[in-house]
């Protein structure tokens, strides 16, 4: 999770508007605060799908992106906060934070390597090929994530910690039946995981890779959610400031009075 703490910039003429208000001051800051963060809000998530692949969960990337109402602190000052991602428990919110994670990630360059030792089938052989798992090409296209039945722990090829803390690859799976031509099982190698079609009448079988194994991968920097919202403080922070005075009068003031 990353977040922001959010900040009504304001000039000499709005900190004498806000001197005038006395002990309403914190209520104008308390929602000039609030149209500042909820603007930066819709335009981060407005802005997301210009610069991330959502295969069918855009919705749910969006509301990784959330604005915390300000509320007052213990020194009696105004606090509000823009997340990626949520620190709450509960399942929609671990969730919204995983996605939070993998927005953060192309937020900020970010580099993962998987240092774990793994061995294949419980031979014992090290496969220090293995790490994470890519899509081979086809696999996952620019409008689907890859099928549900192709991902590694539908296949029987998903990793599994052993008592002494060693990493297994578990032992592939076979479907269909090979005879009639309509089989395919799995296996892995060093490089990665591959699906194995028969054919019937005694026919090669066709092999295409499903898995690519490599030990580290790299996100690039490229949402700018952060640069969007200082964007957004820039040009409402003192418009906003006016529009929440302006509210405070209203609300305080005798009617037909300011």
């Amino acid at each position: 999770m990353t977040q922001k703490a959010i900040t009504v910039i304001g000039n000499d003429e709005v900190k004498a508007e806000l001197a005038k208000l006395g002990k309403d001051a914190p209520e104008a800051v308390r929602i000039a605060t609030t149209l500042l963060g909820e603007r930066a809000q819709r335009e981060m998530r407005q802005k997301l799908p210009t610069r991330f692949t959502f295969r069918g969960t855009a919705d749910a990337f969006s509301r990784a992106i959330i604005f915390q109402a300000p509320r007052a602190t213990a020194k009696r000052k105004m606090t509000a906060l823009l997340k990626v991602g949520s620190d709450t428990g509960g399942t929609k919110a671990t969730a919204t934070r995983n996605l939070g994670v993998i927005l953060a990630r192309h937020e900020e360059a970010d580099s993962r390597t998987e240092t774990g030792q793994v061995f294949f089938d419980g031979r014992g052989r090290p496969m220090t090929g293995l790490g994470f798992f890519l899509p081979a090409n086809g696999l996952r296209t620019n409008n689907a994530n890859p099928p549900r039945k192709y991902y590694p722990s539908s296949i029987g090829a998903s990793l599994r910690r052993t008592p002494d803390n060693r990493v297994i690859l578990a032992k592939g799976t076979r479907r269909g039946s090979k005879s009639r031509g309509t089989g395919e099982s799995f296996f892995a190698t060093r490089i990665g995981i591959f699906r194995r079609k028969h054919t019937s009448f005694g026919g090669r079988a066709q092999v295409e890779a499903l898995w690519w194994f490599k030990r580290t991968i790299r996100t690039p920097a490229r949402l700018a959610l952060w640069e969007t919202a200082e964007s957004v403080f820039e040009r409402f922070s003192i418009a906003y400031a006016f529009d929440a005075i302006d509210t405070v009068l209203d609300r305080t003031s005798p009617q037909g009075l300011r």
